[in-house]
């Protein structure tokens, strides 16, 4: 399944310890072999999103950080990186709202073949 990111991904995520930006990349390999079929310890609803966001749980949950997505068309929209809800429930919280803008204003329908940057 394709993967696609907002820019403002690359910055989040240079933000992150490197041990953890390594667990998030083997989760987004795991996104983009699986897409909407991840499940279980790797990817879960977001309670708080109005837009059916999805969080993916590096390390099965076991990384303080998430990325949050949601699958436009056949491609996987990597819309934020954002702290784990319960470590940090603030950042957690303005990370969703963060994604949801972006994703209102991703361009549906047009074809975006922006692959996921080397950190």
């Amino acid at each position: 399944m394709a993967l696609r990111y907002h820019e403002a991904v690359l910055e989040e995520l240079r933000a992150v310890p490197v041990r953890d930006r390594a667990a998030i990349r083997t989760a987004l390999g795991y996104l983009a072999v699986l897409g909407p079929q991840l499940r279980g310890g790797h990817s879960s609803a977001v309670s708080q999103s109005t837009l059916g966001l999805r969080e993916l749980r590096p390390r099965s949950g076991r990384c303080a950080w998430r990325v949050l997505y949601r699958q436009v068309g056949p491609a996987m929209v990597v819309l934020a990186v954002v702290p784990e809800a319960q470590q940090d429930t603030v950042g957690f919280r303005h990370g969703v709202v963060r994604a949801e803008q972006r994703l209102s204003a991703w361009p549906r329908g047009e074809s975006d073949d922006r692959p996921f940057p080397e950190p």
